[in-house]
């Protein structure tokens, strides 16, 4: 008799088609901001890799404020030269706007460098005029990251504030 415990299993990790626990230690981390209604500010997305693991492609979701918070349409997110010198390049686009949030969904890749530690993206933001002073919860989910086996990994959820203070 056959033993088909690992028959399925063998068959989606021969394919590639298994999501690798994400690694201990590794993350994406949004930096906070402040500012009164009009202002822009920047939000600034980087990289903690794991000692052990390197991706060589990043993919998340971006849940922004709709009401409080304006993407800028033409510029939704830069990479910066660090990340272009590794051969990367990074494509963003709004998915979604909910009533409560603007979805925008972003992938850095390209070629087989690891992408480097730090400040990876920039994502300017205008806080609306008509603002009230408080917090605004910026979340970032649906993180997936690239190993260079192709095997994708999980990366797990992050959030930080965008403090609006009053005039």
């Amino acid at each position: 008799m056959r033993d088909s415990r690992w028959g399925l299993f063998g068959r989606l990790c021969v394919a590639g088609l298994i999501l690798v626990p994400a690694a201990a230690g590794q993350a994406l981390l949004l930096s906070p901001a402040s500012g009164v209604p009009g202002d822009y500010v920047t939000l600034e997305i980087a990289w903690k890799p794991a000692p052990e693991t390197a991706l060589v492609a990043l993919q998340w979701e971006l849940a922004i404020p709709s009401g409080s918070l304006e993407l800028l349409k033409d510029h939704l997110a830069r990479e910066l030269l660090t990340v272009k010198d590794a051969g990367k390049s990074l494509a963003c686009s709004l998915v979604g706007g909910q009533t409560e949030d603007q979805i925008v969904r972003c992938i850095l890749s390209g070629g087989p460098n690891a992408i480097p530690a730090g400040t990876i993206v920039l994502v300017p933001l205008r806080i609306s005029p008509s603002a009230q002073p408080g917090s605004l919860r910026i979340r970032l989910d649906h993180g997936l990251g690239v190993l260079p086996t192709l095997k994708q990994t999980a990366i797990q959820a992050a959030e930080t504030i965008i403090t609006v203070k009053p005039h």
